[in-house]
């Protein structure tokens, strides 16, 4: 396959539709245009949805060859993840994802599993804060006692003991904390801007998979 097709033509089309699409943002177009990106985003959307489509193809190929090889210690879960992901597409789209039966798997199964993973992230928090506290420098110390007064002034006993610690919590999070996010909004938006014309100019292979 030529390099036109293969780099070019996709970059081309990548940029064309990119325009088209920042035209219908940014100014007063036509109904039929506006119509038209509608239609096109719409198309996305479906896109998308194959997306989604290939990749639970994906994970039967994948984890179906783990169960019928046998995997050590791997077979199993693969089984078990099989399972979930069959009755849960079917009870999806047979009865709908509002049904009485989708909502209690989901309600009872699955919101326990989650927040119990998501619960062993405080583990990580606190391992990770365990080592990256150790107060090498002044720009550490800062850290430290930033946090320090971040956790007492949200925990309840912290307040109670000192009711101060929740007046300099507060100022905390409503005067340096939403400078720096600012900041880092400001930042994230001209790396966004600064992605988004390298990719309309073709520089940006990361959207084409280069």
């Amino acid at each position: 396959m030529s390099d036109l097709v293969k780099k070019r033509l996709p970059s081309i089309i990548m940029a064309v539709i990119g325009i088209l699409l920042i035209v219908d943002f940014f100014f007063v177009t036509p109904a039929s245009y506006a119509n038209a990106m509608k239609d096109l985003q719409n198309t996305a959307i479906i896109i998308a949805a194959f997306a989604l489509g290939i990749g639970a193809i994906n994970l039967l190929l994948i984890h179906g060859t783990s169960v019928m090889k046998r995997k050590e210690g791997q077979w199993y879960y693969s089984l078990w993840l099989l399972i979930v992901m069959t009755v849960f597409v079917f009870i999806g789209v047979g009865l709908g994802t509002n049904s009485d039966v989708y909502q209690y798997i989901f309600q009872n199964f699955f919101m326990p599993i989650d927040m119990t993973l998501y619960s062993l992230i405080g583990w990580l928090v606190v391992y990770a804060i365990y080592f990256s506290f150790r107060v090498r420098s002044s720009e550490t110390l800062l850290l430290l006692l930033v946090a320090f007064f971040a956790l007492m002034g949200n925990a309840p006993i912290g307040g109670a003991i000192f009711p101060i610690l929740t007046d300099i919590k507060s100022w905390l999070a409503a005067v340096p904390n939403t400078a720096a996010i600012r900041g880092f909004n400001m930042a994230m938006a001209l790396g966004a801007i600064v992605v988004g014309i390298r990719t309309l100019a073709g520089k940006e292979k990361g959207a084409l998979g280069g």
